[in-house]
């Protein structure tokens, strides 16, 4: 995913549960946000031929702001918005950090 090797994935695998983490790490110390943004997208379009969805867990600020941390959660994003207003009908806790901005 990275053509220029300038970062580096240490890959975790839990096949009984479906999960696989990617942490990307810059060893050099000169991956460009671009790049590093570049990465990200071909790894979720990667993810999403699959058949999966990618939560980004850590990322710079900069970054974060690009991307849908949470991903594209479906048809479900529909029942977290009911039980957010349930629970939160004033909308106060963690307003817009949720899947689908919630």
């Amino acid at each position: 995913l990275d053509p220029k090797g300038a970062l580096h994935p240490a890959i975790l695998s839990h096949p009984g549960y479906g999960n696989v983490m990617i942490n990307w790490f810059d060893q050099a110390g000169g991956v460009s946000s671009e790049e590093a943004a570049r990465t990200l997208t071909q790894a979720r379009e990667a993810v999403h031929a699959a058949g999966g969805r990618m939560i980004i867990e850590r990322c710079p600020l900069e970054l974060k702001s690009q991307f849908d941390i949470w991903d594209d959660v479906g048809e479900p994003l529909a029942i977290m918005r009911k039980m957010k207003e349930q629970y939160d009908p004033k909308g106060i806790l963690n307003p817009g950090r949720s899947a689908g901005g919630i």
